[in-house]
């Protein structure tokens, strides 16, 4: 009796195992290749960066200017020395500016300057000392 019943147990084992191994179940999912792939370099587009723009008139006299950056316009009449420092936010398209002078009886030196560098300069002696100076400022 103990060979039936231990040869039954072995029977009742290998049953039990080809059950779990070859038991059918759900189909195994299959998956289309990956479709080739292409890559993509980026570049860094460099992001904009804040500015200064500075007009400098140094001399004597007085003198009208008219300055205009970004299309918000200010006129005045200084008397001279005159400075101002417009800080420019960071802006992908940059910034325009004008800066005109006129009248007045002046012996002046205009100074344009971005970042602290001259961009442009100009000088005169005498009355109506009428100009302009005009650019851009981006990265």
């Amino acid at each position: 009796m103990t060979a039936v019943r231990h040869g039954l147990t072995l029977l009742t084992a290998a049953l039990a195992l080809s059950a779990c191994a070859g038991a059918p179940g759900p189909a195994p999912k299959t998956t289309a290749s990956p479709s080739p792939s292409t890559s993509v370099i980026m570049k860094k587009t460099p992001r904009p960066k804040a500015h200064t723009l500075g007009f400098r008139i140094t001399g004597h006299g007085t003198m009208h200017i008219t300055y205009t950056v970004d299309g918000a316009k200010t006129a005045k009449t200084v008397t001279l020395p005159w400075r101002r420092t417009i800080h420019l936010p960071p802006r992908a398209d940059g910034h325009d500016w004008r800066l005109k002078l006129s009248g007045g009886y002046s012996t002046s030196t205009v100074v344009v300057s971005v970042d602290g560098t001259p961009i442009s300069q100009s000088s005169c002696a005498g009355t109506n000392c009428n100009g302009s100076h005009s650019g851009s400022v981006g990265d």
